[in-house]
């Protein structure tokens, strides 16, 4: 599963520490997952598969598949396609902007924007 998380990662202009903050997994335990010097569990699983925005399913099938990099870029072109949605109001939310998380300081700006404070 590692090699399909590096694979998805990458396809998404991700460093391992931006995959870091997006899942609150240390960087290092990413590198170990990556490398499979480390196992994950299903919770690993799921944060990873939200992160990148696949499934766990897609996941599995995709470190079963062959032909990893071509389902993996397949797949994130899917869902990279779709619309999503998330309400701003939910600090248990990591926005994006350009495939990087918008820092804790750019939100509270935009917050304020939205609300019409300056």
């Amino acid at each position: 599963m590692g090699p399909v998380i590096k694979s998805l990662r990458k396809s998404k202009h991700l460093t391992q520490g931006d995959l870091s903050k997006l899942t609150g997994i240390a960087q290092n335990t990413i590198s170990n997952h990556e490398n499979q010097n480390r196992s994950l569990d299903e919770h690993d699983i799921q944060l990873y598969a939200s992160a990148l925005n696949v499934t766990p399913q897609d996941l599995y099938k995709l470190a079963s598949n062959e032909s990893l990099d071509k389902e993996a870029s397949n797949i994130v072109e899917l869902n990279t396609n779709k619309p999503t949605t998330f309400d701003l109001a939910d600090d248990n939310t990591i926005a994006m902007y350009q495939g990087k998380p918008i820092s804790d300081e750019d939100m509270k700006l935009i917050k304020r924007l939205l609300r019409g404070k300056e």
